[in-house]
């Protein structure tokens, strides 16, 4: 059978049910044929921790955007 290359493309490895386990989930993306997967920024201050973690996994990537719900908050600074 043909593997199949998957991509996630969106996800939250941030979140503390994610990262406390990091490792372990990395396996199970590998494990299950996940090939690069993109990380969604909730908040700013998400930034350096996702960073850290495309840092560390090559296969992360990572966005940074707002979401239109929260347009409101948005500071040009």
């Amino acid at each position: 059978m043909e593997e199949i290359n998957l991509i996630d493309s969106h996800c939250h490895l941030i979140f503390e049910n994610f990262l406390d386990d990091i490792d372990d989930v990395a396996c199970r993306w590998r494990s299950k044929g996940v090939k690069k997967l993109l990380h969604a920024c909730v908040e700013l201050s998400d930034i350096p921790k996702m960073q850290e973690i495309a840092n560390r996994f090559s296969e992360v990537y990572y966005s940074v955007g707002l979401h239109p719900l929260d347009a409101n908050k948005w500071d040009s600074q």
